[in-house]
């Protein structure tokens, strides 16, 4: 038996969702402290790298990715490409523009300046690319693994991605955790959207690019249209 198949079993694609909770929440205040953020950063890419590798060519379940020269799996549309994809993805960043300029209107203090170098590397690069790989990438496929439906899956990654967002509050001063509270429920639309387009798609291209439009819609709103509206 080669090292893949074994890797890519039931108890891995467990083992892959049970890590991530206490790496994140556990441990992740001690490594944040040791590693800094970037650090954090590199050992989320290495372990959404791994279990991609472990996971990406096992058996498609039910509404999972399809393999070179297969049927599409069922709650799939490979190429899903059409203008409802541009709108929604259009639409993420439009929102990310308004959630930026509303937390202004009502006084809440985004605790990050927008216009900065390293805010702009995490808005615009990092955190569209790798959090799609880990939610809508190894964990959506851990969870097909395990048997989930395509709208169980979303809802389930939706969960974990809305938590992963709100591990912060523990780390921010008072008005920072007041934004923390704000971004909830923008959260939790933008990973509705994105894994809406994952099952429609097939694959965690879109996810990526509503994601990062979504980003540049709020990078633009806070560092354009706030100033604009004072």
């Amino acid at each position: 038996m080669s090292l893949r198949p074994a890797l890519s079993s039931l108890p891995a694609a467990g083992l892959f969702l049970a890590l991530y909770p206490w790496f994140r929440y556990g441990a992740g205040g001690v490594l944040f402290d040791t590693v800094g953020l970037f650090g954090i950063y590199t050992i989320e890419t290495l372990y959404a790298g791994l279990g991609l590798w472990c996971l990406g060519r096992a058996e498609p379940a039910q509404g999972s990715e399809p393999a070179q020269g297969s049927e599409p799996a069922q709650g799939s549309e490979p190429g899903f490409t059409g203008r409802g994809a541009v709108a929604l993805s259009l639409a993420t960043g439009v929102t990310g523009a308004g959630v930026a300029l509303l937390s202004d209107i009502l006084g809440i203090q985004i605790p990050f300046q927008v216009e900065d170098s390293m805010p702009r590397i995490q808005l615009l690069a990092v955190a569209p690319v790798l959090e799609e790989l880990l939610f809508r990438g190894l964990f959506w496929r851990a969870f097909e693994k395990l048997g989930a439906s395509p709208r169980l899956v979303a809802v389930a990654v939706t969960v974990m991605f809305s938590l992963a967002h709100l591990e912060a509050y523990g780390r921010v001063d008072p008005a920072g955790q007041a934004f923390v509270i704000y971004q909830t429920p923008y959260v939790i639309l933008l990973s509705a959207a994105c894994g809406f387009l994952r099952i429609r798609s097939g694959r965690v291209t879109l996810p990526i690019v509503a994601h990062f439009l979504f980003n540049l819609g709020f990078y633009w709103g806070g560092a354009v249209l706030v100033p604009l509206s004072r």
